[in-house]
This record gives structure tokens, sequence and C-alpha cells, in this order.
């Protein structure tokens, strides 16, 4: 699921941009703070989505996990332009090294709409989590815990019990019934 991002979606991250652009002016030491970005809105019964950087967004959706963010990295680059395999990049010494990223230099977001259905499930997580655990064992949680807060629970702890050098953030979120 391929998707590009509209105006109105990435408003609030060209502003916090521009925040650490102002912050670094203020204090040059400051120079190279940055950060990722995968966020979900829910609004009017659609999801929008904004990205940037190596954090993802994953849909669960009838036992199908889907990666739906691109990683912006050096290595996804090699990945699109067939130089590596996406098995060798998993463990490529540079798979975190980020081309782009909220740091107060010009960047590009992608994101758009996504049509949620009863049933999705989506999960947001740093690359701490996704940079140690592989995309099969992240839909077997995805699958085996149904309550959003103890599956992400179980994700952190595959992550550290991985090795995970990195923080690791996972949110679960499940497209339910609702008023």
């Amino acid at each position: 699921m391929r998707i590009a991002a509209g105006e109105g979606d990435v408003y609030v991250v060209e502003e916090g941009n521009n925040r650490v652009a102002d912050m670094v002016d203020e204090d040059p030491v400051r120079e190279g703070m940055g950060t990722t970005v995968t966020a979900l809105l829910l609004s009017a019964g659609k999801l929008g989505l904004v990205h940037v950087g190596d954090s993802r967004c994953y849909l669960l959706r009838d036992n199908a996990l889907e990666q739906v963010t691109r990683d912006d990295t050096l290595v996804q680059s090699l990945v699109d332009r067939g130089a590596l395999t996406p098995a060798q990049a998993r463990s490529h010494p540079q798979r975190s090294l980020v081309t782009q990223a909220v740091q107060g230099r010009p960047m590009t977001i992608s994101g758009g709409t996504l049509e949620p259905q009863l049933g999705d499930r989506f999960m947001l997580c740093s690359d701490g989590l996704s940079d140690v655990v592989t995309d099969e064992a992240i839909g077997l949680a995805l699958t085996s815990y149904p309550e959003p807060q103890e599956c992400a629970e179980q994700l952190v702890k595959l992550a550290v019990q991985a090795g995970g050098p990195d923080n690791v953030t996972v949110i679960v979120a499940d497209v339910t019934a609702g008023p």
C-alpha cells in the first residue's frame, strides 16, 4: 500500500521541523538533533498517516501483515535499486542511517489517507523493534495477543530479548465498532 501525503496531512510535522530549525539557530550545539515520525490520526472514519524516517506503520488485515510505510534510509534505497536484498538489508551495518528526519532541514514527508476496516490492527514502532524482530515474529505477536496493550508489551519484550541496542517504542491500535 503506497500512499502520498496531502498538504493538510503534513502541517504538524512541518511545524515541528521548523521548531527544530529555530532551536538549532538559538543554540548551534543542537545541530544534528532530530527524530523520526510515524503517526496516525482517526477523523471522520478515515485515518491520516504521516511518516518521516525509519519508524514504521504496519497493518494487520485478515491475518496478513503489511508494512505501510517505507523506511527513509540509505539501505532501503539500496533495496529499492536492487543492490541489496531485503534479507541482506536486515543485517547491513548502515541499516539505520536515515535519509529523512525531522531535524530542521528540508525533508520529504510521506503519508496520506487510509480506509480502515473493522478488525484492522495497526502497529506503529520505532526501529528499536523492526531492526531486531522479524516481520514474521511481529505478525505472530499481533495475531496472538488480542489486547493491544498486552500485544505492545510482548513486542517490546521480543526486542529486548533479541538484544536490541536502541530504544523501543510500540503502539498497537485496533479498529473496532464505535459510536
